[in-house]
């Protein structure tokens, strides 16, 4: 039997039942990280990637986690989070192992904003109360009850604002008719104040 070494690989040769069998084996060497991840914000419905880069031998395993709490499936060097949702806002680190140990990055931090423009007062609201079912164990009644009197509150506020308002519509719980605004951009920033 022969050893040979070369830069952190070692190989046997030898002679087994007549055939020349050659073994090689790396020496291991601890995780590394090369580029941390780095933080990121995004948008409500949007989508972020975190990355990051290491080297060891043998070639590490990544497990990216969440303030924490190891995220399943998530086992390589990036990590996408597509349709972003509040509950994705948080600090994000990664765990490197192979057999020499391991390293966990830096934590990057991932915070989910909203563009109000793009969507209705009432439709954030809608979306607010959709992300708290997302979270919260199932209950059917429950959510639809929050969903029905959060959009009747936000028709009535909708019609207190437009002028003429209660003379084509009915309200739901609350009929008021405060006194509106001359400029017409003054009158929409009130309304859209009573909704929000």
């Amino acid at each position: 039997m022969r050893r040979l070494r070369r830069e952190r690989t070692w190989c046997w040769l030898g002679w087994f039942f007549g055939v020349l069998v050659a073994v090689c084996a790396q020496t291991p060497e601890l995780p590394r990280i090369t580029s941390q991840p780095v933080g990121v914000a995004g948008f409500k419905d949007g989508a972020v990637v975190l990355r990051v880069e290491g080297t060891g031998v043998p070639a590490p395993v990544y497990a990216w986690a969440k303030d924490g709490e190891i995220i399943p499936g998530q086992v390589g060097p990036t990590l996408t989070l597509a349709h972003l949702q509040p509950l994705d806002a948080g600090v994000y680190t990664v765990r490197l192992v192979n057999s020499a140990g391991a390293v966990t990055s830096q934590g990057a931090r991932v915070s989910v904003g909203a563009d109000l423009g793009a969507k209705s007062v009432a439709r954030w609201w809608n979306e607010a109360l959709l992300d708290g079912i997302r979270k919260d164990v199932p209950n059917p009644p429950v959510h639809a009850r929050n969903i029905y009197h959060v959009s009747a509150v936000l028709w009535d506020a909708f019609w207190a604002y437009e002028r003429g308002g209660w003379a084509q519509r009915r309200e739901v719980f609350a009929r008021e008719e405060p006194a509106l605004p001359g400029d017409e951009t003054a009158r929409l920033t009130a309304q859209q104040q009573a909704m929000s």
